[in-house]
């Protein structure tokens, strides 16, 4: 019995770990790409002022 509820318990946590995870490089590759659309950005603008 205890055996299930051990194995039980870290299916659960085993599924918050994968799920907080995922959600976390989610958030970490927006956050990234954002930063990434920033310096494309800046360098248009820099560009486009050369002209």
């Amino acid at each position: 019995m205890k055996q299930i509820i051990c194995s039980i318990a870290l299916y659960i946590l085993n599924y918050i770990f994968k799920r907080y995870l995922v959600i976390g490089l989610i958030e970490a590759e927006s956050h990234r790409l954002n930063n990434y659309n920033h310096f494309l950005e800046i360098h248009l603008e820099y560009d486009s002022s050369d002209n």
